[in-house]
């Protein structure tokens, strides 16, 4: 009597099964490797932008349709080439709808300035921007006393400056410097308009 074979038995049924239950394993894992080399090439072609979004307003064009609503000269910053408005506009703020000039302006991502400007009663804006902030100083920006608060564990700085009924709020994470600039421009414009 022949030995008999300790697998399945060549071209028997067994065989055959034991064929397609390794072929079904090994046929999912070849297709799960082409899908994911699809995707990857498929990742990999896809344009994406180098610097993201960058949202830019004409602060100056929205200023001027803005002034006749205004009762005082609207301060428009412009620090020149790298510089940007990311938001400017002329309406309500804060709890007591508070009418004010708000205008935003970036450079390389890095480092911003905002003002507030209103003729109105300004403490309710002024009390929501500067919630938690402490005064620190008063300081001398182009010429003019400026009331310095401070938020602890933030590198946001905040001006606070009234002058001929205006009241005018500076943030910036830039330093006294661009602070300067930032008064400066709205000490040309008081005296202007």
């Amino acid at each position: 009597m022949a030995p008999r074979p300790s697998g399945p038995v060549p071209g028997s049924r067994d065989e055959m099964l034991a064929l397609r239950r390794n072929a079904n394993w090994m046929n999912m894992v070849i297709a799960t490797a082409i899908c994911f080399a699809a995707v990857l090439v498929i990742v990999a072609v896809v344009p994406r932008s180098e610097s993201g979004y960058e949202r830019h307003v004409d602060a100056q064009a929205i200023a001027q349709d803005a002034q006749p609503q205004a009762d005082f000269p609207l301060t428009v910053l412009d620090f020149g080439e790298g510089w940007y408005s990311n938001t400017a506009q002329y309406g309500p703020r804060g709890p007591e709808e508070t009418p004010v000039w708000y205008q935003s302006v970036i450079v390389e991502e890095q480092h911003w300035v905002s003002i507030i400007q209103t003729d109105a009663d300004a403490e309710p804006v002024l009390s929501e921007e500067l919630d938690e902030a402490v005064q620190v100083e008063d300081a001398e920006l182009a010429g003019w006393t400026w009331e310095v608060y401070e938020r602890p564990r933030s590198s946001r700085v905040f001006y606070v400056n009234e002058t001929g009924g205006v009241t005018t709020l500076l943030s910036t994470n830039g330093g006294e410097s661009l602070a300067e600039d930032a008064a400066s421009a709205v000490r040309r414009t008081a005296e202007s308009g």
